[in-house]
């Protein structure tokens, strides 16, 4: 499977134990991620556009 478009898959909670692996997986389908987390860096903040 590859992925449709070059725009990176979000996941929020991607430095979790869930988040994480399911990151693992889709980058193995050469599908691109985003991970989004309060502690990661850049942070994730839904009022800043920035960090999206």
């Amino acid at each position: 499977m590859t992925s449709m478009t070059s725009k990176p898959v979000l996941i929020l909670g991607g430095t979790g134990k869930t988040g994480r692996r399911l990151a693992e997986r889709l980058e193995a389908k050469n599908i691109p991620v985003r991970i989004g987390s309060r502690s990661g860096h850049p942070a994730f903040d839904w009022t800043d556009r920035a960090s999206w």
